[in-house]
């Protein structure tokens, strides 16, 4: 029987075994995106991380550009999900079938990684995160190569079937309603200066939805780019009462609030969405409060 953790996350012992086995049903996927720090308020500057995995990656694995590709690139904030039919076809072209094990990683410290898991979950995709990512893969002397993968005629379109699970995105009027509401809490899991407004925002303004409440998700990440163990976390959400139904996790652009998503998946079950327009979008319509300070 596995553990909330095991089912959730994989060790690099544990993909590696995988991979030497030449399953054909293990799909790894580089989900890097490259988020420059901003220089001023409004720096908003995004690449895709396919140079990145370009220049080294797991063996096997592929790259999925979430900033364009597998996005809906008409909304007015960034990595939106696309809509079910669109995801899906994007995954069977990917060779991903119902039962295929897939596993993500990024290259950086586990936030694209703890998105694209969100992603999936929400349109009822199973997959694990490599715990630590590429820099744990690394750390353990597992290859990596570099370069575009040869052509392989043998992989075939897969069967894999998506289908929208309630409960996972807020909107901008959830939130809106939760501002209204004495038994909704809304979680900025930003850094503290960024909730306060006292640091440089990328977005249109600085500061932090009213009445929210403050849990960076760079706490649940260890040093070493992995998960904290769960009963540190338990500590951290204790401190807010939390989990609890009613809540809604934002950021700034819907990114780091999954991995706040992932920490409380690791010790709860308790139902809870995420304001995936998050400040990106707040910030934008001058009449939505903010609070700065």
């Amino acid at each position: 029987m596995y553990s909330k953790r095991q089912q959730m996350l994989i060790e690099c012992d544990a993909l590696s075994d995988l991979l030497i086995q030449q399953q054909t049903n293990v799909v790894v996927i580089d989900a890097t995106v490259q988020l420059a720090s901003p220089q001023f308020d409004g720096d908003y500057r995004v690449e895709s991380g396919y140079m990145l995995w370009k220049a080294e990656h797991i063996p096997t694995a592929i790259h999925v550009d979430q900033y364009q590709d597998f996005a809906d690139t008409n909304k007015a904030y960034s990595f939106a999900p696309p809509d079910v039919a669109t995801a899906q076809n994007f995954l069977r072209h990917l060779g991903i079938r119902q039962d295929s094990q897939v596993v993500i990683y990024d290259c950086r410290d586990g936030i694209w990684a703890a998105r694209l898991w969100w992603v999936l979950a929400s349109f009822g995709v199973y997959s694990r995160i490599l715990n630590g990512g590429l820099s744990a893969w690394k750390r353990a002397t597992y290859p990596v190569i570099q370069g575009e993968p040869a052509y392989n005629p043998s992989i075939t379109i897969g069967d894999i079937i998506l289908t929208s699970q309630s409960g996972y995105w807020a909107d901008i009027n959830d939130v809106e309603q939760a501002l209204q509401s004495d038994d909704s809490t809304l979680v900025c899991a930003l850094g503290q200066a960024q909730f306060l407004g006292t640091a440089v925002s990328r977005y249109a303004r600085r500061g932090s939805i009213p009445d929210s409440i403050n849990i960076p998700a760079r706490n649940f990440i260890g040093t070493d780019n992995k998960y904290i163990a769960e009963q540190d976390i338990l500590k951290i959400l204790a401190d807010y009462d939390l989990p609890q139904q009613h809540t809604i996790l934002y950021c700034g652009g819907g990114i780091s609030a999954c991995v706040l998503a992932v920490a409380i998946r690791l010790v709860s079950d308790t139902a809870f969405s995420i304001y995936d327009g998050s400040l990106q979008q707040w910030a934008q319509q001058p009449q939505r409060p903010l609070f700065v300070g």
